[in-house]
């Protein structure tokens, strides 16, 4: 990996970590990193492993391509071929999967979704009623 690609993709570590409002103490216990140890895998000081990449997406909850596909620009615009194209049509289903919908991050994203199927329900509750009223 180029060094610029290795900077760039510590950076998305790091501006991920801060994006996700959660405590660097806290992320570390669920990535099982000593203390300080997040510090220093974003700041060079530790080489970044796959099960890094592994753990922070899990705890994130957002898809391990995201790091590198964003972290390692030279890479990815100097790459002229796509390993999904030697790997045939079995990687291309398995690469077609919907994703799983994205779970509420914050309480208030969770009330909200909360709020919105309740609304849900009850119109389509008044709707039934209204319709056998009639």
């Amino acid at each position: 990996m180029a060094n610029t690609d290795l900077e760039d993709l510590r950076g998305v570590l790091h501006a991920g970590v801060r994006a996700s409002g959660r405590g660097v103490r806290e992320l570390e216990t669920e990535l099982e990193l000593r203390h300080g140890g997040l510090r220093r895998l974003i700041f060079g000081d530790l080489d970044i492993r796959v099960s890094h990449l592994l753990g922070l997406a899990r705890v994130l909850r957002v898809p391990p391509s995201d790091f590198l596909d964003l972290g390692c620009a030279v890479a990815n615009r100097t790459a002229s071929l796509r390993l999904i194209d030697w790997l045939g049509p079995l990687a291309k289903v398995q690469r077609a999967r919907p994703r799983p919908a994205r779970l509420p991050a914050t309480a208030a994203e969770l009330e909200a979704l909360i709020q919105s199927e309740v609304a849900k329900a009850l119109a389509e509750r008044d709707a039934a009623g209204a319709s056998t009223a009639g």
